[in-house]
């Protein structure tokens, strides 16, 4: 019979019978018949009545997962056994194990994702949450685990992509919304995040007392957006949400501390940081932030005095480094490049380093070399116009005047797109 050659078959009836549901006798047949293809096999479907064929599918399906799926929850038992006892290594044994005995149950695919994400294998994870949304493409769980792991790997275009299936799929999820504003948050599409962030308070004021410490993070992660956004007294208004709910929460004052000085309230923002430093010295966000306040007040030297304490609590705070390069900018050329140098160093992608650097070798008369770091500074921001002047500018001194007019262009470009938003 045709359905004795089971290496085939049973991968026909596999991906028929997975998405069984609402399809009619008709659909399955000519769904199993291509999986099938030509031959003996192909030609024996065919010569029985379309109901026979389902029969014999589902017949064969569901008695060979009846007795997986109990061979299976066994496995999975020693899974969450091994699991309990802090056995972990262990307990992804049992859960390849399950995968390999039962490849179609979609509950062993997500247990052994979230074992393979625990333990740091993200590449892994990837491929088995995949497997488990193969089987049930609804699945939120995978997809949410498959979002994570792809944040961790820095994949976040991917994980924004996959975490937003998630809030289609299970609008409910309030981890899913957060999850999603926060690789909006790293993607700098601060309005995105900010609808994400307050889904996640609109759902979990539903879910938990609003008092309780469980969601300080996503309001402080909310003020950053709204930052972003440049709406500082909404920010500072969500920081203080924060710390009703975790009064401690220190990022929180230094946050207020920050747009307090972007407002132009120096002197308010000056006092949180220096209460921070007094119970911490060593906090090296504290001093970068008081450092940033001092520079718009003029106190250049102060400042400079504080990036110098940060840097040496922490050699790899990138902004420690682009601020000190803007202090010295003006009267120190050779040191403040160096700092420049450094803080693309730490961050390649790091636009504004790249254009302050560039801005720097203009100064100096150095157009070509300005032209590479102005390249690199429009990489992540390819839709800035005053990227595509600056460039502009510089390829007119070196007498490359066709790429000029272009980059003259495309400024202009941009320019009627941002004034047409802002009107719109």
């Amino acid at each position: 019979m045709w359905w004795t050659v089971r290496d085939t078959h049973e991968r026909a009836v596999y991906k028929v019978t997975r998405d069984l549901r609402g399809k009619t006798h008709e659909e399955i047949v000519s769904v199993y018949s291509s999986l099938v293809g030509d031959g003996e096999r192909a030609k024996a479907a065919h010569t029985m009545t379309d109901q026979a064929v389902i029969d014999e599918i589902v017949k064969i399906e569901y008695d060979r997962e009846c007795r997986c799926d109990s061979e299976c929850d066994g496995v999975l038992k020693q899974a969450n056994n091994s699991s309990a006892e802090k056995e972990y290594a262990e307990a992804l044994e049992f859960l390849d194990k399950a995968v390999e005995l039962c490849p179609w149950n979609q509950h062993a695919w997500l247990d052994r994702s979230d074992m393979l994400r625990w333990f740091g294998k993200y590449k892994e994870a990837i491929e088995s949450y995949t497997n488990a949304i193969r089987i049930n493409s609804n699945r939120y769980e995978a997809l949410y685990g498959k979002g994570l792991a792809l944040m961790a790997l820095k994949k976040h275009e991917e994980a924004a992509l996959c975490l937003a299936r998630v809030t289609r799929v299970s609008p409910s999820f309030s981890g899913g919304w957060w999850a999603r504003g926060s690789v909006l948050m790293t993607l700098r599409d601060y309005g995105e995040a900010l609808e994400c962030y307050n889904r996640f308070i609109e759902i979990s004021s539903r879910e938990i007392s609003p008092k309780s410490g469980h969601d300080c993070e996503v309001y402080l992660e909310r003020s950053r957006a709204l930052r972003g956004l440049g709406r500082y007294e909404e920010a500072i208004e969500s920081c203080k949400e924060a710390l009703a709910r975790e009064p401690k929460l220190q990022d929180a004052w230094l946050d207020i501390g920050c747009m307090l000085g972007a407002l132009g309230k120096c002197d308010e923002a000056m006092e949180i940081f220096e209460t921070e430093l007094a119970n911490n010295p060593n906090d090296y966000y504290a001093w970068l932030w008081k450092g940033e306040t001092l520079m718009k007040i003029g106190r250049l030297q102060e400042a400079d005095y504080c990036f110098e304490r940060c840097i040496e609590i922490d050699p790899d705070v990138q902004f420690a480094w682009f601020y000190r390069g803007k202090v010295f900018a003006t009267r120190r050329v050779t040191e403040a490049l160096k700092c420049y140098d450094r803080a693309v160093k730490i961050n390649p992608g790091y636009s504004r380093a790249w254009e302050s650097r560039g801005d720097l070798l203009v100064s100096l008369g150095r157009d070509g070399e300005a032209i590479v770091s102005y390249g690199k500074a429009m990489e992540p921001e390819t839709e800035n116009p005053y990227l595509r002047r600056k460039m502009g500018n510089a390829l007119m001194k070196l007498d490359r005047y066709d790429e000029a007019i272009e980059s003259f262009r495309k400024a202009r470009e941009l320019a009627r797109q941002y004034s047409a938003l802002k009107k719109g």
